[in-house]
């Protein structure tokens, strides 16, 4: 017999509440559901699932950055001020409107043809010729006897103060000739098996420390195979592969899935450390306080990892050094494929180096850039992986394959050491020591 809402004193409300609906019923003490206007008290409603705070977050943590660099930079330009006076008194002016069109510039200060030299006898067109990038200029600085321009020797001091490096490894005495892969390793290893206690996990074996560091020391080996050989020496038992296959993925700089880790509830957290906004938001908001010391722990080895094959260029010399000596190795891997397209594509160069101006010629269409083109843009480019396929699908099904140049070619784009641009979130292993 249906009961009708109406004529019952006594009911019951259920509610069944999600992130995009709600369903509800009403019924009898019975459990029975109710009818009202002949029609059972029961139904659900859909709405679109409220957005999480994530972007938010990250926007944040940005914004705090930018506020504590400009505040460095600032201070620096006080330090700097009395005698930069005395040399070249609008400088500072000049550098911080440098972004600026000269109609929105202080009035006054809008008819300099460069923002940072303008002298008859050495003007920007001359800085860049002798000083390409920044570490040029830093291991000049470094080297010279002469006695050097103040303003040289500010723009050195931004770019350090700037980047600065990390503070995982505070207090440490850090040099080029010993970045000390062995201790991080240990320490990692360590704290990875006081993790597996403190969570239940029964380790088959201890983590294998040497097996790593060989695996991470390797030379011509990619960040996947490195991947494989640690996975298999960290000692979990069977049933247990994933959190291998994740930890390990993750100290070689490959994505890795940390919500699974650590059993994070909620949001996706999978993320390469390479990815300081994520790294920072995750320890901060989501990583659990038991588990920080081996998310710090597994970061280190990636620092350590990542530094090793900087200081890889230049070994035992300084962070500039090593940037100079990756520069002209990426001249010579410019001129390695700009070689090979010649030989066996001929017909694709200019579409591949040189693309297609707007018709003002005052630069690349970005909307119609390709393959190092595209990639060569400071705004709106591609990414590695995209110039990786870029190249692949170039030489598809041509002689080149066989050619032992397009074979190194390859092998050093699975590597990732390939054109591999100076500025990228690899320095962001480099430890404020080394600077």
């Amino acid at each position: 017999m249906k009961m009708n809402l109406r004529n019952v004193e006594t009911y019951d409300i259920g509610l069944d509440i999600g992130t995009a609906s709600v369903g509800w019923s009403v019924t009898d003490e019975n459990g029975e559901p109710l009818h009202f206007k002949g029609k059972p008290t029961l139904g659900s409603r859909l709405f679109d699932s409220a957005s999480t705070a994530a972007e938010a977050r990250v926007k944040r943590g940005q914004r705090r950055r930018y506020i504590r660099r400009r505040w460095r930079l600032n201070l620096l330009q006080g330090l700097f001020a009395e005698e930069m006076e005395k040399v070249d008194p609008d400088f500072f002016v000049r550098l911080n409107q440098s972004r600026l069109f000269p109609e929105d510039r202080v009035e006054g200060h809008r008819d300099y043809s460069w923002p940072l030299f303008n002298n008859v006898d050495f003007n920007e067109v001359d800085y860049y010729k002798k000083f390409p990038t920044i570490y040029h200029l830093r291991k000049w600085l470094m080297e010279t006897d002469e006695k050097a321009d103040i303003r040289l020797i500010y723009l050195a001091f931004h770019n350090i103060v700037k980047t600065r490096g990390n503070f995982l490894r505070q207090g440490e005495r850090i040099t080029s000739e010993d970045t000390d892969m062995a201790r991080v390793v240990k320490d990692f290893c360590e704290t990875l098996e006081s993790w597996c206690d403190a969570n239940d996990f029964i380790l088959k074996s201890r983590p294998g420390k040497k097996a790593i560091i060989e695996a991470l020391e390797k030379v011509n080996v990619s960040r996947s195979e490195r991947q494989s050989i640690i996975a298999q020496v960290l000692g979990f038992d069977k049933g247990e592969e994933k959190w291998s296959k994740e930890i390990s993925k993750a100290i070689v700089g490959l994505q890795a899935d940390m919500a699974f880790i650590f059993s994070v509830e909620g949001e996706t957290q999978k993320f390469a450390l390479s990815n300081e906004e994520k790294v920072d938001e995750f320890e901060q908001q989501h990583c659990p306080d038991e588990s920080v010391p081996l998310f710090e722990s597994m970061l280190s080895v990636y620092s350590a990892f990542m530094l090793s094959g900087i200081l890889s260029m230049a070994p035992g010399k300084s962070i500039s050094c090593n940037k100079v000596e990756e520069y002209v190795r990426y001249g010579k891997d410019l001129k390695l494929l700009k070689d090979l397209v010649k030989e066996y594509k001929p017909e694709n160069y200019k579409e591949f180096f040189e693309g297609n101006l707007y018709p003002d010629k005052s630069g690349y269409d970005v909307s119609k850039a390709q393959g190092y083109t595209k990639y060569n843009l400071v705004r709106g480019g591609t990414s590695y992986d995209d110039l990786r396929k870029a190249i692949e699908d170039l030489f598809k099904d041509t002689d080149a394959l066989s050619s032992h140049e397009y074979q190194e070619i390859d092998r050093r784009l699975k590597e990732g050491d390939f054109l591999r641009r100076l500025k990228t979130t690899d320095n962001g292993s480099i430890p404020y020591q080394l600077h």
